[in-house]
């Protein structure tokens, strides 16, 4: 009983992550632009670059950290919950997440829904996915050599 609640618990950095993408597409446009200021007005001051251009890339930046955090997160408890280590699934279970919350934001007044940031979010759960494999790539080698 107790390792079956132990694999449970596993499943919450997913489940986790998950809401909390879903909860920063729930904020309006409006909030949705003062959160991203937190980040934006400093590389202004520092830089002078066009505030449209930094806007754009630090919102991409984050789309791809949202979902290289997601992609590992669900790797990782899908590995310990299960014992399933399925790169194919992750990727399509991110990708998934990710094509339901542009359709979500397209819902919250002041945003909208962009196919194309699901391609941005899939930058970030292909170099997870990349990594896993390269990591895997090097446990066969090491194996060979024993």
């Amino acid at each position: 009983m107790l390792d079956e609640v132990k694999k449970g618990l596993y499943l919450l950095p997913m489940i986790f992550m998950t809401g909390l993408i879903f909860y920063f597409s729930s904020f309006t446009g409006d909030q949705s632009s003062s959160q991203s200021d937190l980040f934006v007005k400093p590389v202004l001051n520092l830089f002078s670059l066009d505030a449209l251009t930094v806007t754009f890339i630090v919102r991409k930046l984050a789309h791809i950290l949202e979902y290289t955090l997601l992609a590992f997160l669900t790797y990782f408890s899908l590995k310990h919950s299960f014992s399933y280590d399925n790169l194919y699934f992750v990727a399509v279970y991110c990708y998934t997440v990710s094509f339901l919350d542009e359709i979500y934001q397209g819902t919250i007044p002041g945003r909208n829904g962009n196919l194309f940031d699901t391609l941005v979010d899939l930058t970030g759960i292909v170099l997870v996915i990349l990594w896993l494999k390269k990591d895997r790539f090097r446990g066969l080698l090491n194996k060979s050599k024993v």
